[in-house]
């Protein structure tokens, strides 16, 4: 969500009048430099919050998890990694090579070394009705992500 705020305004409102003022003297150079790298800070340290956002919520799974009996998938769109919830954590789930199935599957299970309901950093597959697909990478998300991906897939 963006915000314009009243200092942003004037910056803005600055540029205009710079842009409109004919030839540029030593004081709209300054003035022009001063904006520009206002702008910049201002850019960078927005892509430094949301770079650090994004890197807490897409940890990679550590050690196996138990997986509950209440399980949300959120297929993405593609036979390349689906969405899971289970209770209050969310994950997304990687495929390494693929998983043509995934699409139309009816069912979905989870298991590792043959211990149904575990998800595992590695050694963990996917079975639908038509195959069994390797998981290559399982990185927590947030709630919010989860939701985000299962309203566009609603859509």
């Amino acid at each position: 969500m963006t915000q314009v705020t009243r200092t942003f305004a004037r910056f803005a409102v600055d540029a205009a009048a710079i842009r409109f003022a004919g030839p540029m003297t030593g004081q709209t150079r300054r003035l022009s430099m001063k904006i520009f790298l206002s702008l910049a800070a201002a850019s960078l340290s927005l892509a430094l919050v949301a770079g650090n956002a994004s890197a807490a919520d897409g940890t990679e799974l550590a050690e196996c998890v138990a997986l509950g009996n209440h399980q949300q998938i959120v297929r993405a769109g593609s036979s390349e990694q689906f969405y899971l919830k289970d209770g209050d954590n969310h994950y997304r789930i990687g495929l390494g090579r693929g998983c043509g199935s995934l699409a139309i599957a009816s069912k979905i299970e989870l298991s590792t070394d043959g211990n149904a309901n575990r998800l595992c950093p590695s050694g963990s597959k996917v079975k639908t009705n038509r195959e069994i697909c390797r998981v290559d990478q399982v990185t927590t998300i947030s709630a919010e992500d989860f939701a985000r991906r299962q309203a566009r897939a609603n859509r």
